[in-house]
C-alpha cells in the first residue's frame, strides 16, 4: 500500500490509480452500505412477491411482510458482511496495487466485478454445501441469490463511488493549488 505524506495524495502520472490503506477502507465502507441498500431491497421484495404467491393480496400485509424482510437482511446481512467486510479489502489490496498503473476505468470495473461476482459464488457455495450450480431445489434457493447478485453489483459500484471521490478531489486540489491570486506591484489593495 503506498502511505500518504502531508495530505498529497498517492496517485501520480506513473500510478494514477494508486491508493492508500485508509482509502481501501473507505471503499470497503461504501462497498458495504451499498450492499446493505441491494439486499434489504431485494430481500424484501423478494419475501413480498413469495407472499403474493400465496394468495394474500391484502396490502398492509404485503408492507409487513416487506418491512419485517427487510429488518431481518439488513439485522441479519449487516452483521454478517460487516464481519466479512475486511476480508474483501484485503483481497481488494492486491487488485488494486496491479491496477494501479491503468488509467482505463473499465478495466477496473470489470476487475471489481469480477471479484464481486467470486464473492457471491463462494457465499452460495458455503451455503449450498458446495453445490454452486446444481438446480434450484426449492422457491427459497432463490434468497441465495439475493446476496450473491447484491454482491456481485455493490463491489464495482463501491470501488467506483470511492474512485470517482478521490479523483475529484484530487482534481480539486490540483486546481486550488494552480488557482493562486495574482497582485500587481506588491500588496493586495495597496493605493500609490
Amino acid at each position: 500500500m503506498i502511505a500518504k505524506k502531508d495530505g498529497i495524495p498517492p496517485r501520480t502520472q506513473a500510478r494514477p490509480m494508486a491508493f492508500t490503506d485508509r482509502e481501501a477502507l473507505r471503499g470497503g465502507i461504501d462497498v458495504w452500505w451499498i450492499f446493505l441498500v441491494f439486499l434489504v431491497i431485494g430481500i424484501g421484495v423478494w419475501c413480498t412477491a413469495l407472499d403474493l404467491t400465496d394468495g394474500v393480496e391484502t396490502s398492509p400485509s404485503n408492507i409487513n411482510v416487506f418491512l419485517f424482510a427487510a429488518f431481518c437482511a439488513l439485522v441479519i446481512g449487516g452483521t454478517i458482511s460487516l464481519i466479512v467486510m475486511p476480508v474483501g479489502v484485503m483481497l481488494a489490496i492486491p487488485l488494486g496495487r496491479a491496477l494501479s498503473r491503468s488509467r482505463r476505468l473499465w478495466v477496473h470495473i470489470v476487475v471489481y466485478t469480477a471479484l464481486g461476482i467470486a464473492i457471491g459464488l463462494v457465499y452460495i457455495a458455503l451455503l449450498r454445501g458446495g453445490e454452486v450450480f446444481t438446480p434450484i431445489r426449492s422457491i427459497w434457493d432463490y434468497v441465495l441469490f439475493v446476496p450473491a447478485v447484491s454482491a456481485s453489483l455493490a463491489v464495482p459500484l463501491g470501488w467506483w463511488c470511492t474512485a470517482r471521490r478521490l479523483l475529484l478531489a484530487d482534481r480539486r486540489r490540483t486546481e486550488h493549488r494552480t488557482e493562486r491570486p495574482h497582485t500587481e506591484g506588491g500588496a493586495a489593495g495597496s493605493t500609490s
